[in-house]
């Protein structure tokens, strides 16, 4: 089995976007100025912790290396995901709503 095929799991990238969305809806859900600009940092972070997760399979070229690798971060690509949708569910968000329906 190749990296690829390990990378290509859509468990783990939806995880990562998921995630992601957390923040984001935390991010959108405050009003607080310094509170929303360390929201924005904290996606920016965890952007990079994904992409440069994510680039760890296609560095090697087979199964055995990459999990070593993965092993060698104790697996925070799939863990940080995890954690950020269990507070996901403990914080909750107001859910946002889209400019063009405040419109209307």
């Amino acid at each position: 089995m190749t990296c690829k095929m390990l990378n290509g799991k859509s468990w783990s990238k939806a995880l990562m976007i998921a995630g992601s969305i957390v923040i984001y809806r935390w991010e959108q859900a405050t009003n607080m100025a310094l509170v929303k600009k360390a929201f924005v940092f904290m996606n920016f972070a965890y952007t990079l912790l994904v992409l440069n997760y994510s680039a760890v399979g296609f560095m090697v070229l087979n199964m055995h290396e990459t999990l070593a690798s993965y092993g060698c971060v104790y697996y925070i690509g799939i863990i940080v995901p995890i954690a950020l949708l269990l507070l996901g569910y403990i914080i909750p968000a107001k859910p946002t709503r889209y400019k063009a329906r405040k419109e209307q």
